[in-house]
């Protein structure tokens, strides 16, 4: 997201997590190329062909301001935007927390006021 950000064709090589999903995200908007590193005995030559393509033809670059003037729009760098969606991820899990603690309190207010009701009965009957 970073070299989007700042207009600049990527040329990715994703090993793992979000990284094949991210680099295919770029090729379809068309700021980028991939390389697979899965093939060693042909990683330098097709590495070296992709940053070939990418500075040889324009369509990379003025896609790739396209995405960055559309990202600067946005008026949120994508450090910002990766802040805001783990505060987002961290709320909802407070969330998550708070509603089970809650279900798990009327839990208990619910088995206490059984009991006082049992005990109730017992010493009144």
């Amino acid at each position: 997201m970073q070299g989007a950000y700042h207009g600049v064709p990527l040329v990715g090589m994703p090993l793992f997590a979000e990284q094949p999903d991210n680099i295919a995200r770029a090729i379809d908007r068309g700021f980028a190329l991939s390389v697979s590193v899965k093939k060693l005995d042909t990683l330098a030559k097709d590495l070296e062909q992709a940053i070939r393509r990418i500075l040889k033809e324009p369509s990379f670059a003025v896609n790739a301001a396209r995405i960055s003037h559309l990202m600067k729009a946005h008026r949120e760098t994508p450090a910002q935007l990766a802040a805001s969606e783990s505060a987002i991820r961290l709320i909802q899990l407070h969330f998550l927390c708070l509603i089970s603690l809650f279900h798990h309190a009327c839990h208990r207010l619910h088995e206490q006021f059984f009991c006082v009701l049992a005990y109730a009965f017992r010493h009144h009957a």
